[in-house]
């Protein structure tokens, strides 16, 4: 018997990730994905002027800046898949949920799209 291969949809776009993480130091680091490494960083201070999500782009290595809003008890999360990356002909998008758990842990749910 041959085992086929799973693919999952949201609509049209495959999810080609999809994790939980408990964090309890303000950072999440995915190395090697894509090709890629990212770094999810939760603030703990609120900033003026600012986005709630800023994605910074160098060279092989990706900085995801989630402002203060995903600490709290009730949750936070993208309203919509956040494309960021042109990978050949492929978009890939990511949405992330978080929630902040006793004093400093976060319970993050971060997927991947392939559009």
């Amino acid at each position: 018997m041959t085992q086929e291969e799973i693919k999952i949809f949201d609509g049209d776009d495959e999810i080609i990730f999809s994790e939980s993480f408990n964090i309890y130091e303000d950072q999440l680091k995915i190395n090697h994905f894509l090709g890629f490494n990212f770094a999810f960083v939760f603030e703990k201070e609120s900033s003026d002027n600012k986005k709630d999500i800023l994605v910074d782009i160098k060279d092989k290595n990706i900085k995801i800046v989630l402002s203060k809003k995903f600490r709290n008890s009730i949750g936070s999360m993208s309203s919509e898949k956040i494309a960021f990356l042109q990978k050949d002909k492929e978009k890939i998008l990511f949405s992330i949920f978080g929630q902040q758990i006793g004093k400093e842990t976060l319970h993050i749910t971060i997927n991947f799209y392939r559009r």
